[in-house]
């Protein structure tokens, strides 16, 4: 495989994946940059075939398993051989570009050879859909989706740095189950064909913008080495030196100005599909009635929060690198906190067969609770990741005069080579290339950054083999008193949504179809429009008040969701309680809805956060 001649022009499979790109750029990258990026691009996903391979054998022995009494022998047989010859045929592929020089590996035709192996595992997983679809047990059908939309999602990240891979291989593995629900064409069917066909629209976009992300990174981290390498041969000219630097400085800064770019785009085009996804999905779950259904119901919620919490991830670590968070410290019980995070952590750990400890003093401590809380959670997150036997610590003490908070874990441990590199971002231990099933490599610079921030010091001790240490110090702050919740309180607001009339504002129909479902789900009563015209004209339909008003910040005709909610008062003559939903972080924003007395959600919402909130704002109002 190694005798064939490097192509002397761009292929294909390179345009394909550099066309959108290429169509942005205002300055197009040289040749040789391009060809180093395309490079890496593939041996970002070649290096990780061992992990797909492995983890494409153990998802299709499983589901074999699940599957064995509900479709013909020989099916699940025949699919077997395929799915294992095809894996072969990839450990080859990946050999063979193991023994390649460098030289050899910048040849295109391996991106080419691993597009074609990606379009067949697309069309593998997707005869699966259609295969082992069966008609008589709803149950195995929501399996089937399971498996398939959680080998989306990993497939997603895996193969996000290149494009055509990503772009193949998701519609390859979800169409044919949609058909196959939607040819059934009862409600049910339909519910699992809408998410499937959501996850996929997701899936497709979210890979297109992290190949984007990727792409450019990649691309100002090629052009600045050509750069520094312009600038080292010609030190003589201290002009040329100087002009040089100053277009370094220039490239710079339009890189951070491109990344900063991105992800405002992002912030608003991807909240938006995500923020419907959740809401679809919580709506699936409550009319599940089957026990082993509403599990896999619940199995497809947990993908989307993972979803959520890495799209948050990166938002977190633009906003840190814009300057977009500010720290507001106050003096706070640090236990109850703490005792949150372990409770999240510790069912995680125990399904690992881990186990988590926590030992935490009555303190006080003086920051910012919620920045905290994100480093805290960082820290146990990427312990109980990494950790394969024995177990995991959450502790905090006094420590000179101040109050430390450790994560000690019994993982493998971190190099002394390796402890200042796994705070870069994307950087994960062992692997030049992401793990796909260990994050991307955000969580330990995010808290880096954040501890900066807020002013606190992080220590690391760690031992090869024997495991690590993370001690965050910070100070004390002044005993406050909090006041325990009312008695029955919790028993008066548990039937607080039931029968209540919900207006629903927003300019996007999906999303007001998912609320319209979820909300029914919650026994409301909802009236959904696209503005404030239409929505007195549902109110008035309704023949009643509104009790909660619901509505996106954003709207139709320059109109703002704060606007709207006001109209929606004034016309009506009561002070309705409104809950605004928005992407923006602007304090612009935030600062004009707090003046029209609106609580403000950041989107993608999670639906039990949505569900606290409105019994939070009956509750103020009542």
């Amino acid at each position: 495989m190694t005798g064939e001649a490097p192509s002397s022009t761009a292929s294909s499979t390179e345009l394909w994946a550099n066309h959108s790109d290429a169509k942005r750029s205002p300055t197009p990258p040289s040749l040789n940059v391009e060809k180093q990026v395309l490079t890496e691009q593939i041996r970002s996903v070649y290096m990780q075939s061992p992990t797909t391979t492995i983890g494409s054998l153990v998802v299709g022995a499983v589901l074999l398993a699940i599957m064995w009494n509900q479709v013909p022998h020989s099916w699940l047989i025949a699919w077997a051989i395929v799915l294992c010859a095809h894996q072969g045929l990839r450990v080859y592929h990946y050999l063979s570009y193991r023994r390649a020089t460098p030289a050899e590996q910048g040849d295109a035709r391996w991106g080419r050879l691993y597009t074609m192996a990606v379009i067949l595992a697309g069309c593998i997983w997707g005869s699966a859909g259609a295969l082992m679809f069966p008609p008589a047990s709803f149950t195995h059908q929501a399996t089937l989706l399971v498996f398939l939309t959680g080998n989306v999602v990993v497939s997603m990240l895996a193969l996000s740095a290149f494009a055509p891979a990503v772009n193949s291989f998701v519609p390859l593995t979800l169409l044919p189950f949609i058909l196959r629900a939607i040819a059934l064409g009862d409600g049910a069917h339909f519910y699992l064909a809408v998410y499937a066909g959501l996850v996929l629209i997701i899936a497709l976009v979210f890979g297109r913008n992290m190949h984007r992300m990727i792409r450019e990174s990649l691309t100002k981290r090629f052009e600045n080495l050509e750069l520094i390498e312009q600038l080292e041969r010609r030190t003589s000219e201290l002009e040329v030196q100087t002009a040089v630097a100053e277009q370094a400085r220039r490239e710079v800064e339009k890189a951070h100005s491109a990344k900063m770019q991105f992800f405002r785009a992002a912030n608003h085009d991807l909240r938006q599909p995500l923020h419907a996804l959740g809401m679809f999905g919580r709506a699936l779950g409550e009319r599940i009635r089957y026990p082993e259904v509403h599990r896999m119901v619940e199995g497809m919620n947990e993908s989307i929060r993972a979803l959520e919490n890495l799209f948050n991830a990166l938002l977190d670590l633009s906003k840190l690198e814009g300057g977009g968070i500010e720290p507001h410290r106050r003096s706070f019980a640090l236990r109850p906190m703490l005792q949150n995070v372990a409770r999240d952590f510790s069912v995680e750990a125990e399904s690992k067969g881990l186990e988590f400890r926590f030992k935490a003093l009555e303190l006080f401590a003086y920051t910012d609770s919620i920045l905290l809380e994100r480093v805290v959670r960082n820290l146990v997150s990427n312990a109980v990741r990494y950790t394969r036997s024995g177990g995991v610590l959450l502790a905090c003490r006094r420590w000179h005069g101040q109050i430390a908070i450790e994560v000690w874990d019994t993982g493998p441990g971190i190099a002394a080579p390796e402890r200042e590199r796994i705070f870069e971002e994307f950087y994960q231990i062992g692997s030049p290339a992401r793990h796909s099933t260990k994050g991307i490599g955000l969580g330990l610079s995010i808290v880096q950054r954040l501890t900066q921030l807020l002013g606190h010091k992080l220590d690391l001790v760690s031992r090869v083999g024997r495991g690590t240490l993370f001690r965050l110090t910070l100070p004390q702050g002044e005993a406050v008193t909090v006041a325990a919740p009312a008695p029955g309180q919790n028993d008066a607001n548990r039937d607080a949504l039931e029968g209540k009339l919900v207006l629903v504002i927003d300019d996007e129909p999906a999303i007001l179809e998912a609320m319209k479902a979820m909300l029914s789900g919650w026994h409301c009563e909802s009236v959904v429009a696209d503005g404030s015209d239409a929505a007195l004209e549902g109110v008035a339909q309704a023949g009643r008040y509104p009790d909660l008003i619901i509505a996106d910040y954003r709207l139709q005709s320059h109109e703002t969701g704060v606007q709207a909610a006001q109209r929606i008062r004034w016309e009506l003559g009561v002070q309705i309680p409104t809950i605004l939903i928005t992407a923006s972080t602007s304090s612009e924003h935030l600062t004009d809805a707090e003046t029209a007395d609106c609580f403000v959600m950041g989107k993608p919402v999670l639906p039990e956060d949505m569900e606290r909130l409105m019994r939070e704002a009956l509750s103020r109002s009542t």
